[in-house]
């Protein structure tokens, strides 16, 4: 299975507040990235829960005294299993985005020797922050009021319009091609343009062939 669909799996599995605080710690400390660990030994960096465990401890008492007391040790902080165990039980797909964070950062610097760690992990970072917000914002649709004011129906680019048909389907895989089309064309106001727009049906084509043979004859 690629990663990404992997990742989206993850996320679908957290709510929207982690989901968001995810996505803020990720953004404001992609430079400060690091990989196998949630916190480096100074307490500087931090992996992509690390991160999480960051944005969390300014909304909760316990998450503030867990990453205070990570940080203030000497050696590196370990797994979120080894770390904060009723989190991971809580929220099993926290140690899945852990696991995918620094699996994705082992595989780019792999691939890439001459890609620096530190680059790997900014990288990967700004991939699951841009998978997290599409995450996010997808969340906020499907919990829209689908009684509110509907859009103006326009018609779509295709090429655009099936693009984004595509990502939904990577998004929620379990939607159908058409499915797909119509939560798109809901959510947006657009609809798909027909490629024969015009359809006439075959007994008025063989009139209208019929009519021209009788009338050549008149010239």
């Amino acid at each position: 299975m690629e990663r990404g669909a992997v990742l989206n799996r993850a996320l679908r599995g957290l709510p929207i507040p982690l989901l968001e605080l995810l996505l803020r710690g990720l953004r404001r400390q992609a430079n400060a990235l690091t990989i196998g660990q949630l916190f480096s030994r100074d307490g500087s960096r931090g992996c992509a829960v690390g991160v999480l465990l960051n944005e969390l401890a300014q909304q909760t008492p316990k998450a503030k005294k867990v990453t205070r007391r990570l940080k203030r040790r000497r050696r590196a902080a370990l797994t979120i299993h080894d770390e904060w165990p009723e989190l991971a039980v809580t929220y099993p797909r926290v140690p899945h985005i852990e696991f995918i964070y620094d699996n994705t950062c082992e595989a780019l610097c792999g691939h890439d020797p001459e890609l620096s760690e530190h680059e790997a992990c900014r990288r990967v970072g700004i991939w699951m922050a841009a998978e997290t917000q599409a995450e996010v914002n997808l969340r906020h649709l499907e919990t829209a009021d689908s009684h509110g004011a509907r859009l103006p129906v326009a018609p779509a680019d295709a090429p655009l319009f099936e693009s984004t048909v595509a990502r939904l389907r990577e998004l929620r895989p379990w939607l159908s091609e058409d499915q797909a089309a119509r939560l798109v064309e809901a959510w947006t106001g657009t609809r798909r343009l027909d490629p024969d727009p015009v359809f006439v049906p075959r007994e008025w084509i063989e009139e209208l062939e019929l009519q021209r043979r009788e009338l050549d004859p008149i010239g």
